[in-house]
């Protein structure tokens, strides 16, 4: 069990005056290497590391045992883009992350420690979420550049293939973005933050393909708007529901994303933390 000393944040002297922009790069950095160096980043290795091992299984069956009914390892890919890194580690990173980025420091009794300092809740909040989102991506874009390595190169021109990536890359890296303030928020606003952040994953996950106007209150739908879906189930997406501009589902992603961040700052701000840590409404 971490203790209080183990997590307090390592500031830099000095500080005084620090400016916005120093007190952001302290907090920053700071929150990056405690959030790094943690046992949730251990845990989302090992998550990001499952499609790494699937995609090697894959690998390994159509070399020796030459399986014909196996599909193309570019098909296989975009099948591991499409249900495992934005079903599963889109949802379940953010929510490991993002539901403990206040509610851990309260815990150990460091906030107040924290908020003593000459920085704003708001630049807090914000230093934390970008440490989050660098974190995040460091681990997980390097599991997505790993399958796209061994599925998608040789099975495309190069071109093609770089501009594939980096398309994948943005929709990685904007659903790590978007997903970890909304359950930041939740951590800040809510008192089970992981249990309704769980429910909201299996919103996400399913909804998103519910026929009529549901799907457009999905974050993921707007994602899928600007990923590459799987060819086999375009066919079926544009069944059961509408398709979003990519245009306009990046203008969607940005609102929400403004909204959520300042509904989370204005909760942090109304929030009152006493000095052994507890918190208070």
């Amino acid at each position: 069990m971490e203790t209080a000393t183990e997590r307090r944040l390592s500031w830099p002297a000095p500080l005084a005056p620090p400016g916005t922009l120093q007190g952001f790069w302290t907090v920053a950095r700071a929150s990056a290497r405690q959030l790094f160096f943690s046992r949730r980043t251990l845990l989302v290795g090992l998550l990001a590391a499952l499609p790494v091992l699937l995609a090697a299984v894959l690998l390994f069956a159509r070399q020796w045992l030459s399986l014909p009914q196996l599909r193309s390892a570019s098909g296989f890919y975009q099948l591991l883009f499409t249900f495992v890194y934005t079903h599963v580690l889109l949802l379940l990173v953010p929510l490991l992350y993002g539901t403990g980025l206040i509610s851990d420091e309260v815990e150990a009794k460091t906030l107040t420690c924290l908020l003593t300092r000459p920085v704003s809740k708001t630049v807090v909040l914000l230093a934390k979420l970008a440490a989050y989102a660098v974190v995040a991506l460091a681990v997980v874009a390097p599991s997505l550049l790993a399958c796209f390595a061994m599925l998608q190169l040789g099975e495309t021109d190069p071109a093609h293939a770089l501009s594939w990536l980096i398309q994948d890359l943005g929709v990685l890296a904007a659903g790590l973005l978007i997903y970890g303030a909304i359950f930041a928020f939740f951590g800040l606003a809510l008192k089970r933050s992981l249990l309704i952040g769980l429910l909201f994953g299996i919103w996400e996950s399913v909804f998103a393909y519910v026929p009529g106007f549901f799907h457009k209150l999905t974050v993921l739908h707007y994602l899928q708007a600007n990923s590459r879906i799987a060819s086999e189930y375009a066919a079926f997406l544009a069944i059961v529901r509408e398709s979003t501009p990519a245009d306009q589902a990046r203008l969607t992603l940005l609102i929400v994303f403004v909204v959520v961040v300042a509904a989370g700052i204005a909760v942090f701000h109304r929030r009152e933390y006493r000095q052994q840590g507890t918190e208070t409404a």
